[in-house]
């Protein structure tokens, strides 16, 4: 059998085009260690090129293509803990959880099947457009109960509500520099997002629980914000007003365009990961303080204890921003809290905490209880909901 044949069965199956008989001869052909390069590349490719034409691969097809590409919800543990997929796989697996919602997950052993009743309770949505919005003069504006269209005036600067849920800064005159400076703060909750475009033009994503305070319109020699939480930035450029972030103990000089920053209150790290650009990390939480200039790819990690530069995994810092969580080499209590987040929900464990870790991908737009239940069908301890409380069960 040559590698032509095995291109074209290979197609026609993602497609959804094969027939009966051609299924049969892929199957045996999946398993052979001769395609299993040829079988990587021609995931990667077709998958992301054409990722609307998945189908869900069937019992027969998917029990020989699983030997061969590891990071599906049919593959086999062997170890305690496992990639999702190698690098070459990676457009591929996010192509099928985009159109699929498909949960990929592994570990070493699977428990027992988890109690159908512990996640029947009434779908918890994921999170969407919420947020609050606090004028400089105190008012506060509750976003998802506000009608699209202008919804406060700050100096010379509307601010307006799109009806994509994107909030917009828009100068219509010059600002008095003698002017005093109105700040403004936006506030998710947990279970919230929303999209945000400064008066300079900077995008700003801002995630579950977080909040960024910013002028309403920038004067002076340098553009600053305040962050608290989680948000991706994409920056205007202006050479003459640098674009700063301060947070508690860190301060990023903004010299590029892209770029993220994880800054909860209840974890005891700030991550800035850079995707375009350049950036200068300033870390004044150790008693010494340090800089590190980053360049795209790179991020820096700050805590009280240490300030290290490392390679970044951008399909993982990215994925709250592009629908996904992916969850790689983590503990189940860092898995548990960023979905607190998410959806809304507090967690309680009655059961000892393990140091095992676990690896997976979950679309974001999934219910709570579906959620829970492929966790569970993946032999993740047992859930159980009250309410919008979650319960960790042995």
């Amino acid at each position: 059998m040559n590698q032509t044949r095995f291109t074209h069965l290979l197609h026609q199956y993602i497609l959804g085009e094969i027939s009966p008989e051609d299924r049969e001869e892929l199957a045996g052909l999946a398993g052979e260690e001769e395609y299993e390069e040829l079988l990587a590349t021609i995931l990667a490719e077709d998958l992301r090129q054409q990722p609307h034409h998945v189908v869900p691969p069937d019992d027969h097809v998917r029990q020989r293509l699983s030997e061969r590409l590891p990071g599906n919800d049919f593959w086999p543990a062997t170890k305690k803990y496992r990639r999702l997929f190698p690098r070459w796989a990676a457009a591929a697996v996010l192509a099928v959880v985009a159109t699929t919602g498909l949960l990929l997950l592994s570990k070493l052993s699977k428990k027992p099947a988890a109690d159908s009743n512990a996640v029947n309770a009434a779908a918890i949505a994921p999170a969407d457009n919420k947020a609050v919005l606090t004028l400089g003069n105190g008012s506060r504006i509750v976003l998802e109960q506000t009608a699209n269209g202008a919804i406060a005036q700050q100096g010379g600067t509307k601010i307006i509500k799109l009806n994509n849920g994107r909030l917009l800064y828009q100068n219509q005159q010059s600002e008095d520099p003698s002017t005093a400076v109105s700040f403004n703060t936006l506030s998710t909750p947990r279970g919230g997002r929303i999209q945000l475009v400064l008066p300079d033009g900077t995008a700003v994503w801002l995630n579950s629980a977080s909040s960024l305070k910013y002028p309403a319109v920038f004067t002076g020699t340098e553009r600053m914000v305040e962050l608290t939480g989680e948000a991706y930035f994409e920056v205007a450029a202006n050479v003459k007003q640098p674009f700063k972030v301060k947070l508690n103990g860190v301060v990023i000089d903004v010299l590029g365009t892209r770029f993220n920053i994880h800054a909860y209150s209840d974890e005891p790290i700030i991550t800035t990961t850079l995707v375009q650009g350049k950036v200068r990390v300033t870390d004044q939480l150790a008693s010494k303080e340090k800089a590190c200039i980053l360049i795209p790819g790179e991020q820096a990690v700050a805590s009280a204890e240490a300030f290290v530069t490392q390679r970044a995994d951008l399909e993982q810092v990215l994925s709250w921003k592009n629908g996904l969580f992916i969850f790689e080499d983590r503990k189940l209590p860092d898995i548990l809290r960023e979905m607190s987040r998410w959806y809304d929900i507090d967690i309680e464990f009655r059961t000892p905490i393990t140091g095992e870790r676990y690896g997976g991908i979950i679309n974001r737009n999934s219910t709570l209880p579906k959620v829970l239940e492929l966790l569970q069908q993946n032999g993740i301890h047992h859930f159980k909901l009250e309410g919008r409380k979650l319960i960790v069960l042995p």
